[in-house]
């Protein structure tokens, strides 16, 4: 049996990395915070995002896209400490 236990360190790391997610999401504006939770803590598809929102299905995916791409921008940015 393997134990699947994070080490010391992976555990801090792995802590890091979620503070660094959650300082990004929060640099987002309020309807991509939206997005990102309907999308990912709610697990709903893009049909179903549009409906809640009231906005086509198109619309919801451009926005998801775009706002996937500033989240990542923003978490590399705070990976290598650039403070924006």
């Amino acid at each position: 049996m393997e134990d699947d236990a994070l080490t010391p360190e992976q555990y801090t790391e792995q802590q890091e990395n979620y503070e660094r997610l959650y300082q990004s999401i929060a640099r987002l504006t309020a309807l991509q915070r939206e997005l990102v939770r309907l999308r990912y803590r709610n697990g709903l598809r893009f049909a179903e995002i549009a409906a809640v929102l009231e906005k086509p299905e198109g619309t919801v995916r451009q926005l998801f896209v775009r706002t996937v791409r500033q989240l990542r921008t923003i978490y590399d940015q705070l990976e290598r400490g650039e403070q924006r």
